[in-house]
């Protein structure tokens, strides 16, 4: 819900890249859940790896926002050169957009926004919210996901030995029926 959630906003404001992530999670999500449900390891270990991978983004994610390290807010990593930017920069809680018109070119007249106040939460706050929210449930889908991933070896192995154990058994007394039959 929180990953559809989110992928709502960054189609509002075209953050092409974590779209694409977005995607990929819905994608690989399914494949885990899958996996989990039919006890497939090596699905189970693919969305294990794609939670690593999914903190890793996200933690990016939130050092972009809040400009530290060599992550800077002004780059074009996450709109891949778009040139757009958050959707909550300019309709976050209690903002207040103030416009300016701009040049006259033909029949046309653009509006550029000239300062945003009054915001409740600055919009990269908010993103880093979300962010923060998504590392929690990759965390969370981690440890669920090691504990299913830690049982299924044994279910499967328990199951292959009682097929080992029966089928020779079973084998033996359809070959005694057999032939008792024949003599017969």
């Amino acid at each position: 819900v929180s990953l559809l959630e989110r992928i709502t906003f960054d189609f509002m404001g075209a953050v092409w890249a974590l779209i694409i992530g977005n995607f990929i999670a819905i994608l690989i999500t399914v494949v885990g859940t899958f996996g989990a449900y039919q006890f497939r390891p090596r699905y189970l270990i693919l969305y294990l790896i794609w939670s690593f991978a999914w903190i890793a983004c996200n933690i990016a994610v939130m050092l972009t926002y809040l400009e530290i390290s060599i992550f800077k807010q002004g780059g074009t990593i996450l709109t891949i050169n778009t040139e757009s930017a958050s959707w909550w920069k300019n309709n976050g809680i209690g903002c207040k957009v103030e416009y300016e018109s701009s040049s006259h070119t033909g029949s046309t007249s653009s509006t550029i926004i000239a300062k945003v106040t009054g915001c409740v939460l600055e919009y990269k706050y908010v993103e880093v919210i979300h962010a923060g929210i998504q590392c929690f449930f990759s965390a969370l889908s981690l440890v669920l996901g090691s504990r299913i991933g830690s049982t299924i070896p044994k279910r499967l192995i328990n199951h292959r030995t009682a097929l080992a154990i029966a089928q020779p058994i079973f084998n033996y007394e359809m070959c005694k029926t057999f032939q008792s039959t024949l003599r017969v």
